[in-house]
């Protein structure tokens, strides 16, 4: 499975390595970062852990354990966090180091109406 595709699902993998701060988790030949801080006791080398998949702002691959509040096929509001007229708006789904892009394909027809809205 490219890489990409795994972006955005809860997916389990087996935990490869440790630091002090993150366990590295890996899926099909691919390595995520999980923060120690969220888990109750430190895992062992081999432990299976489930966790929704991401790349956060700094291009990291990332596994967290705290799902978003939006994810695939699950709608809510979100908190528009910037709007770029050329692109869309980024908006908060409850990742602390990511925020989602909905383009302005995905917004309304009159979208610079939202976008006006956004900004305000």
């Amino acid at each position: 499975m490219d890489i990409t595709e795994m972006y955005g699902q809860v997916l389990t993998g087996t935990v490869t390595d440790l630091n002090k701060d993150e366990a590295f988790v890996q899926i099909d030949g691919k390595t995520f970062a999980l923060d120690l801080n969220e888990l109750t006791e430190i895992p062992e080398l081999g432990d299976e852990i489930n966790g929704f998949l991401y790349e956060n702002q700094a291009h990291k691959n990332k596994m967290t354990t705290v799902m978003p509040f939006v994810v695939q096929g699950i709608w809510d509001f979100a908190e528009v966090t910037e709007v770029r007229t050329d692109l869309g708006v980024f908006v908060n789904i409850g990742l602390d180091d990511k925020d989602i892009v909905v383009s302005l394909d995905d917004l309304p027809f009159e979208h610079s109406e939202c976008l006006k809205r956004a900004i305000v």
